[in-house]
């Protein structure tokens, strides 16, 4: 595919590579009408090994791209989020073909083409690859998730604050979900911009330990109030229930 017809098709802008969509275990962010991927493992790219991991942007957009900037390393299992109007995309977390989980934060800046590395003003995240990563505000909600070389499933959930740069583990109370990955977390919209907390819907996901599951969840997150703990609530939705899966994705228009 040749770069100056890619408007309205898939186009490579960071990287190597100019080809078609062929990633799996990919991140998605949508940003102002448009739609991207970064990082998973390539599955069927022409002009590329088999299983071979990449590190690329992908957007439904001819633009041009800062490789000045220090890049993520190549990894699946990440997840990008956008957080509000800013243009900016946060890159968290994912695993390697060595079995190395990571723990790191990079921004994608979608006006200058550039990343960066962020450095944590405090705390930090366990590495860990297929938790889910939503912005409510400028903070972003990390839950679950896999370590590679521990062995590990999470069921924790811990907040990034661009605003600050830290991290800390959120507080919750209720019935919590399982440890789990690979699942799918959405924030449901509001029609009520009043409402003391905003919602984020956990499906599916699995572990080692249980293997996939069909389980629907809420959390709860206080907007005003940091002191208040989140709250867990398992939902017992009607009628069928889809089957029981993992490594999916879910959105909201």
């Amino acid at each position: 595919m040749k770069r100056e017809e890619s408007r309205k098709r898939w186009k490579c802008i960071f990287g190597s590579f100019d080809l078609g969509l062929a990633v799996a275990w990919s991140a998605v962010a949508a940003l102002r009408g448009h739609f991207g991927l970064c990082s998973g493992d390539d599955q069927v790219a022409a002009d590329m090994a088999p299983n071979q991991e990449v590190a690329t942007v992908y957007a439904v957009e001819s633009v041009a791209m800062d490789d000045s900037a220090l890049k993520p390393a190549k990894r699946g299992g990440a997840t990008l989020t956008q957080v509000g109007e800013s243009g900016l995309i946060y890159l968290i977390g994912g695993a390697n073909r060595e079995g190395a989980s990571f723990g790191d934060v990079h921004c994608f800046d979608f006006e200058t083409r550039a990343w960066k590395f962020v450095i944590p003003s405090s705390g930090s995240l366990s590495p860990r690859s297929g938790h889910s990563a939503v912005a409510i505000g400028s903070k972003i909600y990390v839950f679950g998730g896999f370590d590679v070389a521990a062995g590990a499933t999470f069921n924790d959930v811990n907040v990034f604050d661009t605003r600050t740069l830290s991290w800390y583990e959120g507080a919750v109370e209720g019935e919590e979900p399982r440890p789990r990955n690979a699942h799918a977390a959405i924030i449901l919209p509001e029609d009520d911009d009043s409402r003391e907390t905003r919602r984020m819907l956990v499906h599916g996901g699995s572990s080692l330990e249980v293997g996939a599951s069909d389980e629907l969840f809420l959390l709860h997150v206080p907007v005003h109030d940091v002191d208040t703990a989140l709250r867990w609530e398992k939902l017992s939705p009607d009628g069928e229930v889809p089957e029981q899966r993992s490594e999916k994705n879910s959105a909201i228009q």
